[in-house]
């Protein structure tokens, strides 16, 4: 799919579904911010920050968090200066620990995610506010995919990739809303009731 046409078909649907949220999304990201990524993404992976990631910041830099802290299924879409932040603190936990801490990491699919608690080239984008998070994995195990997308965080070990791109997981999010429920309580909606990450490994599961 061209890119920024699933983000686009996923916002818009949000949209219709839930007016409340029409303001829920910030505007498009600094160009200081950006230019910080872009130069963490040279250093560490050691190529150039991939379009469908400058694509979706540069249309919107996260949610706005004074109209919901949970755009996303619950989950909240971070900004990037939230990214950057993420990244800096997981470079100092893998300085700060050894390699004990990532004994007990599995991948649902063998050879597909690394086995790893926290890994410098997986980029957070959803983050459930307790440091576990959906992201981008630029480091994948040899069955893996560049780019693919995956859970982690210190309450998950086990690692799943829900999608090869992201661009798929946006339409998987898209497919998705046929399930949400609106919680007008805490100003969001969630699948079927369920933690989101939890929810898209049941899904997983089912596919």
């Amino acid at each position: 799919m061209q890119q920024g046409k699933a983000w686009d078909e996923l916002r818009a649907k949000i949209e219709v579904m839930y007016p409340q949220l029409m303001t829920g999304l910030n505007g498009a990201v600094s160009k200081q911010d950006l230019a910080q990524l872009t130069v963490w993404f040279k250093q560490e992976v050691k190529q150039e920050l991939p379009a469908n990631l400058l694509t979706l910041y540069s249309a919107n830099d996260g949610e706005n968090q004074s109209v919901t802290l949970g755009y996303m299924f619950g989950l909240s879409f971070m900004s990037l200066s939230q990214v950057l932040r993420t990244l800096e603190d997981g470079r100092a936990f893998l300085e700060e620990y050894d390699d004990e801490v990532h004994a007990f990491c599995a991948s649902r699919e063998t050879g597909k995610v690394k086995l790893l608690l926290a890994n410098a080239k997986w980029v957070p984008l959803l983050t459930d506010g307790c440091d576990n998070f959906i992201g981008l994995d630029f480091d994948p195990d040899s069955q893996g995919t560049f780019g693919q997308v995956i859970n982690f965080g210190p309450d998950e070990e086990e690692k799943f990739v829900f999608a090869d791109s992201l661009e798929e997981f946006f339409e998987l999010l898209f497919h998705c809303l046929e399930h949400a429920v609106w919680d007008s309580d805490a100003h969001m909606f969630h699948f079927q009731k369920m933690q989101f990450i939890d929810a898209l490994k049941m899904i997983y599961f089912e596919c």
